[in-house]
């Protein structure tokens, strides 16, 4: 959802759905692929936005230095 918020019309989810297909196939990425919605859909929620174009920049909070 960060992407989204900060303008990304993509973006890449690195190895997940292999971890997926190696583990149970076509359904372990089917699998996945649902974890990761439900996943974003949850944090939708929580940040009380009902659909995608809700998604703004406002919803991103920046850490500040010295934190991390």
């Amino acid at each position: 959802m960060k992407a989204i918020a900060l303008g990304a019309s993509a973006c890449t989810l690195g190895r997940s759905y292999l971890y997926g297909l190696g583990a149970a196939g076509e359904s372990g990425v089917e699998q996945v692929l649902s974890m990761l919605t439900e996943d974003l859909e949850r944090t939708m929620s929580l940040c009380g936005v009902r659909n995608i174009s809700e998604i703004t920049p406002e919803l991103v909070s920046l850490v500040p230095s010295g934190l991390i």
